[in-house]
C-alpha cells in the first residue's frame, strides 16, 4: 500500500529520524507485513516514489509494515497497547521527534488541531525490537542532554 508524505518528512525518514507515521486507517487496512510504497506527495497528483534508505534492507521496493497499532492521542500523551498511562516529558518529546516533528507542541498542532483527542494508527517500518531500542536510546540521550545543560 502507499504511504504518501509531505516533502519535509522525506529527509527525516531517509535519515532514520522519522521511524513511523500516524494515520486514521478507519477501514483497518494497515496490518503487520503490509507492503509499503513510500511516496513524496500524493501519487495521483504527481507524487514520486522514493527510497527511504532504511538500514538493513536491501530491496527498497518491498518495505513492510512491521507493526500497526491503534493509539489515542491527547495533549497529555498517548494511550494504546504500548502506553497505558501518560508519557513523561521525555517520552512525549522523543515520540514527537520520531514522527518527524521538532516538539510535542508541533506534533499536537499537526495531529490534534482543535480536538481534545484523536485515534490514529501507528504504522512503523522498523521492527518492534528496533523501534523500542531506538526510542529507549533517544529517551536516554534526552535525559543525558538535559543533565549536561544543568551542569
Amino acid at each position: 500500500m502507499i504511504l504518501s508524505f509531505q516533502a519535509e518528512f522525506v529527509p527525516k525518514i531517509q535519515a532514520g529520524t522519522k521511524i513511523f507515521t500516524l494515520r486514521e486507517d478507519k477501514p483497518g487496512r494497515w496490518k503487520k507485513w503490509t507492503l509499503i510504497h513510500f511516496y513524496r506527495g500524493n501519487p495521483r497528483n504527481g507524487g514520486k516514489e522514493f527510497n527511504p534508505n532504511i538500514p538493513n534492507h536491501n530491496n527498497w521496493e518491498y518495505y513492510k509494515c512491521h507493526f500497526a497499532v491503534r493509539l489515542k492521542i491527547t495533549r497529555d500523551g498517548i494511550q494504546g497497547i504500548f502506553w497505558k498511562d501518560r508519557l513523561t516529558e521525555a517520552g512525549r518529546h522523543v515520540f514527537a521527534v520520531a514522527d518527524g516533528f521538532d516538539s510535542w507542541d508541533a506534533f499536537c498542532a499537526y495531529h490534534l488541531k482543535d480536538a481534545n483527542e484523536v485515534e490514529l494508527k501507528l504504522i512503523s517500518w522498523f521492527s518492534e525490537e528496533e523501534f523500542f531500542k531506538t526510542m529507549g536510546e533517544r529517551v536516554a540521550a534526552w535525559h543525558k542532554e538535559r543533565e549536561g545543560a544543568k551542569a
